[in-house]
């Protein structure tokens, strides 16, 4: 049967819409899949993360001009990308704005890791002394006015508390009681001579003292640690603003970029708007206060971008904790290493200078190891500490990077570096010799007309093995790890040797056993 007119053409116009709507849908799903691929610019990932963070923006017509006062305004912005700002982002220059926008968040993780390592109370138990159950319940038996004395998430608090109740305790009873004896008062912490000699001292005062100050001294030092806590972390994320390769590292450290499963920064890089939308979601997601998935290979990289080391990385459990007093203050070891490396050792007579430029960690047991690359052939007739070297030893690797320059035409140049396992009381307890035989740290000879100024090419040093089996003493700190760095003596001039970095750094837990 023929279909007549009307009805004939509606039926037309229907199968053409349909025919059109199925194109518009392939259409559409391939331009989406293609925007998704396309690199993402500059101005539209600072764009993505504004709105991404909510923050407020005018309801008018919109310019990139807004977006830019509204991110420097909220700090995430201070003129980290190359111009033109409608060119490809890299991730390095995305790197630098998902560390501004997780900035506060960062910190808030720091302190709060560093307080759970430092402040764990029920670490530092043990080192209170074995009064402190017997303490704490002869406390509670007092008038003191605290709800729980066994809670010290609060050190500063609590100290000021404790010392409030006690001076109003002298004021209001010790001290008058004693008046009323006819007697002065003076506390326990006179000299022996004078308490002796003016029997000042209240009894019930004296009763009380002796678990009284063991209390205080243990919240002392927890406050005084949360104090250096605070204070070191404020000046190390200040530093962070205007130190763009230790912002890699952080974005990186906090899973935001991840790099390649090898462990390459992979920084020139441009992003595609689905790689910016994924980094961005583990921003939000970050910032909730989740904890991300990191690959550590990217992670020693990293380190190694920002201060030429992957020390922290790679041994936290030796080179991570702790503070250690310098002239500069109370300093943590990442910046103990950021000050003496690359700084030169010098001996003054002949201008000759040693510099360690690079400290890399090799974990000899794992082949994935991204720099393993770097150790020299071990093959050959290796001596270990006057063994014959074991290929199957557990350990880690210290593999420094070093260079000598010098005004004068010496025939040979030579820096070493050592590594020293200091155990306080036992004979023999260095492995400073060099593991890898004198052929793998040949002087490079120099020739008149360079006179040995900066000879970046001398292979100075041999490979340093730390076994993994050595246990430290954190809390005695009679045995730690150091680093020295040695220019030798020529024409008859001595050694000069200077310790370049060392393990041993304050924790908590000796601060109050002491």
């Amino acid at each position: 049967m023929l279909i007549k007119g009307k009805k004939r053409a509606a039926i037309l116009l229907v199968a053409v819409m349909l025919s059109l709507m199925f194109l518009n849908v392939a259409t559409a799903a391939s331009d989406e899949r293609q925007s998704s691929e396309e690199a993402v610019t500059k101005e539209q990932f600072l764009e993505m993360v504004v709105r991404a963070l909510e923050l407020p923006l005018d309801d008018g017509e919109l310019k990139f001009s807004t977006i830019m006062k509204v991110a420097k305004d909220n700090g995430l912005y201070k003129g980290d990308y190359v111009e033109p700002l409608n060119s490809p982002i890299t991730r390095g220059e995305m790197a630098l704005t998902l560390e501004r926008a997780t900035h506060k968040q960062g910190y808030a993780n720091t302190i709060a890791a560093l307080k759970n390592e430092q402040l764990n109370i029920e670490k530092l138990k043990p080192y209170y002394l074995p009064q402190y159950a017997k303490d704490i319940t002869y406390l509670k038996s007092l008038d003191i006015p605290i709800v729980n004395l066994a809670d010290f998430s609060q050190p500063k608090q609590l100290l000021e508390q404790l010392n409030e109740w006690y001076n109003r305790k002298v004021l209001e009873e010790y001290a008058p009681a004693n008046e009323k004896l006819g007697l002065e008062y003076c506390s326990p912490e006179a000299e022996d001579w004078y308490i002796k000699q003016h029997n000042c001292v209240n009894k019930n005062n004296l009763e009380m003292y002796p678990a009284y100050s063991r209390y205080w001294n243990f919240v002392s030092q927890l406050k005084l640690t949360e104090e250096r806590i605070t204070n070191n972390t404020d000046r190390i994320f200040a530093k962070m603003s205007s130190t763009p390769k230790q912002m890699v590292f952080e974005t990186m450290k906090r899973g935001l970029l991840s790099g390649s499963q090898q462990g390459e920064l992979l920084l020139q890089s441009t992003s595609t708007r689905a790689q910016a939308e994924a980094a961005i979601a583990r921003m939000l997601s970050y910032n909730k206060g989740n904890q991300l998935p990191v690959n550590p290979y990217t992670i020693t990289t990293a380190e190694i971008y920002w201060h030429n080391t992957n020390l922290f990385s790679m041994l936290p459990q030796w080179f991570n904790q702790g503070f250690k007093l310098s002239g500069r203050g109370w300093v943590t070891p990442q910046e103990d290493w950021d000050y003496g490396y690359g700084k030169p050792l010098e001996r003054a007579r002949d201008s000759y200078k040693g510099y360690l430029d690079q400290l890399i960690v090799v974990d000899y047991n794992d082949p994935k190891d991204p720099n393993r690359k770097l150790l020299p052939d071990l093959s050959r007739n290796v001596i270990f500490q006057d063994k014959a070297f074991n290929p199957k030893i557990q350990a880690y690797v210290l593999i420094p990077k070093t260079r000598a320059t010098t005004t004068q035409n010496w025939k040979y140049m030579d820096v070493q570096v050592h590594g020293n396992f200091v155990q306080e009381g036992a004979k023999d307890n260095t492995f400073n010799r060099p593991v890898v035989p004198f052929y793998y740290r040949k002087s490079i000879p120099c020739t008149a007309a360079e006179k040995c100024v900066s000879r970046s090419d001398v292979k100075s040093t041999g490979v340093i093995f730390i076994p993994k089996n050595i246990q430290f003493n954190k809390e005695e700190l009679t045995s730690y790890l150091n680093v020295t760095i040695t220019v030798p003596g020529i024409s008859g001039y001595k050694y000069v040797t200077r310790t370049l970095f060392e393990s041993r750094f304050l924790n908590p837990s000796y601060a109050i056993k002491r």
